[in-house]
């Protein structure tokens, strides 16, 4: 059964869409509502054009060529060296926390924005998936043969297995994609990838880690991101199907609705390859999507990434006043947890919504 606040999704979320588009800049959408701390003047806007573009595929809506061409251009104005797509403002403004943080901790894998230039770089392309476009030049900087691939997992910290796991997602992300737009042939990275995961694939929940002292949540985040990087990649890698659904039944239904999309995601995953539970999985599924619902404001037609107010922080550079107001941020993301959902309790079709994920299955 579709719960009510989701009859009408298609259109709703339309009508915000519509709202947030600029007047001025083809290709700008505002980040949220109307508390955005910068505008088109600005030349930022990166994050909230993908979000929409994701938004739109999800939708399912007809675009006009000549309106994807504008949209494709805007993205490709935060083009930079080595095939990299970044939101100079962010990278500007987020300086001083990344700064306090590798002093913080030593860490300073991303002191210069080394890691928030790849994950918008993965931003943008994943754009242009759903625009059905294409990047102008590859992306040159992540490891590409078996030695670099095997220095770059190791360096990884799978004792803290979410930030592990999404770098490989990233990498996992990379090289389909370039063999697809570039033709350039990775299947043996892509195979030694599968190899040095099966490694760290724990027999006891099905998850991809190292050490004991994990909790069961990042577990589970970590298996999400893995479960996506094999899906884009096409690999069948994973083993322990049933064991991953107990671990996220087991953990329940949490208060963050990101880590309940996580769960959802692992679920419908594992749910395509064993029936385990599923009864258990889909009552999770109708649970999740009641949860959703709080995040959603039905006059505007738009979801908050927090509950009652907008996003307000974008990679550590503050970008909105977080009133209370949907953002793009929060309705791209509720709008894929509500696909998967869908696909869990047969329900996606009847909403006229698809997965995202479809567009990256080059």
């Amino acid at each position: 059964m579709v719960p009510h606040y989701l009859k009408n999704i298609r259109q709703n979320t339309t009508r915000f869409l519509g709202c947030q588009q600029s007047l001025i800049q083809p290709g700008y959408y505002r980040y949220s509502l109307s508390g955005d701390l910068y505008s088109e003047a600005d030349g930022w806007g990166l994050g909230a054009t993908v979000y929409a573009s994701k938004i739109q595929y999800i939708l399912n809506s007809n675009l006009d060529s000549g309106f994807v061409m504008r949209w494709n251009s805007f993205i490709n104005t935060f083009a930079a060296s080595f095939g990299e797509y970044y939101d100079r403002l962010v990278l500007r403004k987020s300086l001083q926390g990344r700064v306090k943080y590798s002093i913080k901790t030593f860490d300073f894998n991303n002191l210069f924005g080394q890691q928030y230039r790849r994950a918008e770089t993965r931003r943008a392309w994943e754009a242009f998936c759903y625009l059905g476009t294409r990047p102008r030049v590859n992306y040159l900087l992540l490891p590409n043969t078996q030695t670099e691939i095997q220095r770059y997992m190791s360096a990884l910290d799978w004792g803290h297995p979410w930030g592990a796991a999404s770098h490989v997602n990233h990498l996992l992300f990379f090289l389909s994609a370039s063999a697809h737009y570039f033709s350039q042939s990775n299947n043996d990275c892509l195979d030694y990838i599968s190899s040095m995961l099966s490694e760290i694939n724990s027999v006891t929940d099905g998850s991809w880690y190292v050490g004991g002292n994990i909790s069961r949540r990042e577990k589970i985040n970590s298996a999400m991101k893995i479960c996506m990087g094999l899906r884009t990649a096409r690999i069948k890698g994973i083993s322990y199907p049933e064991r991953l659904i107990d671990l996220c039944l087991d953990e329940g239904l949490s208060s963050d609705a990101c880590s309940n999309i996580n769960s959802l995601y692992v679920l419908s995953s594992c749910l395509n390859i064993s029936r385990h539970r599923k009864v258990e999985a889909q009552g999770f599924a109708s649970d999740a999507l009641a949860h959703f619902e709080s995040f959603y404001f039905p006059v505007v037609g738009g979801f908050s990434f927090y509950k009652g107010h907008a996003a307000d922080f974008y990679y550590g550079t503050r970008v909105t006043k977080s009133l209370p107001e949907p953002d793009v941020h929060g309705t791209a993301m509720y709008l894929w947890g509500i696909t998967i959902a869908g696909e869990i309790l047969g329900i996606t079709g009847d909403l006229g919504l698809r997965s995202p994920l479809g567009a990256w299955q080059l």
